[in-house]
């Protein structure tokens, strides 16, 4: 019975620790539920009617896509086109111009990436574009 026990209980924690989601060394294999990570940045190249709007995507292995929301609230309203991310499990700065903008304005942005692991949206960062100066058109 003394072997019997130990089997047993060797099999209840092979499957504990399959079944925590813990990752196992040398596994190629992305963790499931693996969701995206994102990070935005300053914008910049801001002029009166356009910015460049920057972060950085981690697919964490998986097929991953991103886009950048804004707009003059937190309601955003706006957005990039997708673009493909890639599917490395490596951060890589990404980017995107935004233009038709009106002048001397607060705009709000974030970066949102999906994958099959699910969607994630970054922290809400604000840019303003220039506004006109005596003697300069907009």
């Amino acid at each position: 019975m003394g072997a019997l026990n130990r089997i047993l209980a060797a099999a209840i924690t092979v499957m504990l620790v399959l079944g925590s989601g813990v990752a196992f060394a040398g596994s190629d294999e992305p963790e499931e539920g693996s969701k995206p990570s994102v990070v935005v940045l300053a914008a910049g190249d801001l002029g009166f009617t356009a910015a460049l709007v920057k972060g950085e995507v981690n697919p964490e292995g998986r097929a991953t896509t991103y886009m950048f929301v804004y707009g003059t609230t937190t309601a955003y309203g706006l957005q990039t086109p997708s673009v493909a991310a890639g599917a490395a499990d490596a951060w890589r700065p990404v980017a995107a111009r935004v233009a038709g903008l009106q002048s001397a304005t607060t705009y709000h942005y974030r970066l949102v990436a999906t994958n099959s692991g699910g969607t994630v949206a970054s922290e809400d960062r604000t840019f303003t574009t220039l506004g006109a100066t005596p003697g300069t058109a907009p």
